[in-house]
Parts: C-alpha cells; structure tokens; sequence
C-alpha cells in the first residue's frame, strides 16, 4: 500500500499558469469537459480523467480558481495573472500563489537562504519536517523547485544536485500586501502611491526550525535524530543541525555495513 503524506500540488506554478492563460482566451468560467481541453497537450481530455483531476487539484491550491460540480471559473487572483492592469500586478500575483501553497511556504521558512543546499537535505526536510511521504518526495521536489525557479525564488544547479533560495524579506509580507492592496482599491480616497514588491531582499534572515528528524533501523538496532524547536536559530547553530544529520546518516551506513559482516 503507497504510504499516505502531506498534500502538495502535482502541477508546477508555471504549467498552471500557462493553462489558466490558455483558458482565458475563451472567457473567465468554462464548463469543466471545456477546461479539460486545455490543460491536455493534445487539447482534447475528459473531465472523468485522473490527470484532469490533479490539474484542478492543483490550481486550486495556487488558488487560481474555484470549482463546482459543472463548471470552473478564475479567481480574482487568477484574472491578475491573465489580465493585469500592470507587469508587477503580474508578478506579485504569481507570487502570491506560490505562496497559497503551505507546504511550499514552510519548507522556504525552514530553509536557510543564499546557501546551496543538497537536494537530499531539501528531502530530509520535505519528509521529516513537513510529512511529504517518501514515495511522493521526488515528485515534491520536482514541482517546489519548478515553481520556484518561476517566482525567482530558487536557483537549480542540476550538475551538483543543489538548489539555493533567494534571500527574501518573510514571504508573508507578499501576503500582507496583497491584503493591504485590496483595502486600499475598496477605500480610493485614502490610496498612497506604493512598490508593489511581492518579495523584498534582505540579509541574514534566520527562520525557526519546527521539526527535523531522521530514523533508521537496522537488525537489532535504531538510530533516531530528532529536534523539535519554535526559536530561531542563527545559521551557526542551523549548520550543526545539518552536520548531525549527515552524521547519523553515516553512522546508519557504518551500522549496515556491520550487519553484512555479522552474516
């Protein structure tokens, strides 16, 4: 039986934004055997399909539109994407769906930033810290990095097997301002001219690490690492972390490798 995880989109942010583009060449509400003719390459799917399925799923968690048991219809933060009034009213709004995606948000909080990290400590996290299951982790990885990369959040180095995450303000503060834009667009006499940046640099930002653990077992014996924290953690002490882990990682080869030698 496949083991049961954390929900996460199994569409990236970018693909999702090409079909809501697509579909609004056709209006802003479709019913659903027209919208699952635009997200299928050959431009022709069924509703009933398990693919067209995962792509509604998808959109939805980025929050780019809603859906009831005839039709599917754009969310106001989907018409910014497909119909903004300005470039940076698209780009934050993409933002903003990246961020509507909690297991995306809390890996990036839990990560340090401008640092490569391997992608095996990004699965670690995924696994341990947000409970993605291990069968899904591959899969994870592949749309956190896609969606990433397309919000400018994250760079890939394919040939090292690393990502690095831009050093950014707290995402939350998109969030914010996307409440604080719609304040402003209901009450236009108090309006202040403002940047719209979805993502502001910043430096040294230390995020808490809310749970890290990795578990082996073996014949006989177990090796358990486990740290559940709410502080922050300066980046010194987050490296320590990171050094334990690859450490019990080790020591579970070394204890694996004895097993073999007993028989």
């Amino acid at each position: 039986m496949a083991e049961r995880g954390k929900g996460f989109p199994r569409l990236g942010l970018s693909s999702a934004v090409k079909i809501i583009e697509t579909a609004s060449k056709f209006g802003k509400s479709w019913s659903k055997e027209q919208f699952a003719g635009f997200g299928s390459q050959s431009g022709a799917g069924s509703a009933k399909s398990g693919a067209f399925a995962n792509r509604v799923a998808a959109l939805k968690d980025y929050g780019l539109i809603t859906a009831t048991k005839e039709n599917i219809s754009l969310t106001d933060l989907g018409v910014q994407i497909v119909k903004p009034v300005t470039e940076n009213e698209r780009d934050k709004a993409i933002a903003q769906a990246f961020l509507n995606v909690e297991v995306f948000k809390k890996l990036f909080e839990s990560l340090e930033t401008g640092e490569e990290l391997s992608l095996d400590q990004v699965a670690q996290s995924a696994v341990f810290a947000l409970g993605i299951s291990r069968d899904s982790k591959d899969k994870f990885l592949n749309v956190f990095i896609d969606s990433g990369r397309f919000v400018h959040l994250v760079t890939h180095n394919k040939e090292r097997s690393t990502i690095t995450l831009a050093q950014a303000a707290d995402l939350s503060h998109a969030q914010n301002e996307s409440t604080s834009d719609e304040n402003t667009a209901n009450n236009p006499t108090t309006a202040q001219p403002t940047q719209i940046n979805s993502i502001s640099p910043s430096v040294n930002i230390v995020h808490p690490v809310t749970e890290q653990g990795v578990n082996y077992a073996g014949e006989g014996w177990t090796l358990t690492v486990l740290l559940k924290t709410s502080m922050r953690l300066a980046p010194q002490t987050r490296k320590k972390v990171r050094d334990l882990i690859e450490t019990a990682d080790l020591l579970s080869d070394d204890l694996h490798d004895s097993e073999k030698e007993v028989k």
